[in-house]
């Protein structure tokens, strides 16, 4: 499974990325990501999947060394890639964007 654009942003704010339907993000970036893990789990359980069969997780953060993103997986590292870009796509409030990569059973 490959969960991807995982962000602070509300679940359904379309493509159309409209700034008003995305006003209630936070502009912190430790409060976007108190919402990140909580999400991904949603995706992983909808499969009936779980945060112990992520592999990658691949952060595009917005100010890398500021912005560095707590463990969440319950206690299963995966291996991480980290990359900074001057604005993520969807609304230039959201400061942190992540995609996993996630295999069931032994890798």
């Amino acid at each position: 499974m490959f969960p991807s654009g995982l962000t602070a942003a509300p679940r359904d704010h379309g493509q159309a990325h409209v700034p008003e339907v995305i006003e209630a993000i936070p502009t912190g970036a430790r409060e976007q990501l108190t919402l990140l893990p909580a999400k991904l789990d949603r995706t992983l359980e909808s499969a009936g999947w779980g945060g112990a069969d992520g592999v990658n997780l691949i952060r595009f953060f917005t100010g890398v060394e500021r912005d560095q993103d707590p463990e969440w997986f319950g206690g299963h590292a995966p291996t991480s890639t980290s990359a900074e870009d001057a604005r993520l796509a969807t609304d230039a409030r959201l400061r942190i964007e992540i995609q996993a990569v996630v295999v069931r059973g032994e890798v």
